[in-house]
């Protein structure tokens, strides 16, 4: 076992972890945009809103080759992010070659998950 073996940390090899955050942090962004723009309007001046709003504007404009024309403006976040979901769970897990049962078993949830428990075990 060598000194730099970070399989306890990563239990996958950093590429399909690294694969799976980006789609993983793209789909909470835009289900984060979907809530946010339920309660704020597109010209709101706080700045970290602004710019969830402003990023997840260009990436709905990205994929607007896959959204179908006749869905309202408004669930193109969600469509976006179920197409991201269905990504994560299905064809990441079977080009990456790894198992996911449930949505807790997402390598991005399942990190997210152990550091939250954790920190809930410091306190």
């Amino acid at each position: 076992m060598s000194f730099f073996s970070f399989t306890s940390l990563f239990p996958l090899p950093l590429w399909k972890l690294l694969l799976d955050s980006i789609f993983g942090i793209v789909m909470w962004l835009m289900m984060t945009r979907f809530v946010l723009l339920i309660f704020v309007s597109e010209q709101t001046r706080m700045p970290v809103l602004r710019h969830i709003i402003a990023i997840g504007k260009r990436l709905v404009g990205w994929a607007a080759i896959l959204t179908p024309r006749w869905l309202n403006i408004r669930a193109h976040d969600l469509y976006l992010v179920l197409l991201l979901f269905l990504a994560r769970y299905y064809v990441l897990p079977t080009l990456a070659d790894y198992d996911v049962r449930l949505v807790r078993d997402l390598p991005m949830e399942a990190k997210l998950a152990s550091i939250a428990s954790w920190l809930f075990a410091l306190f």
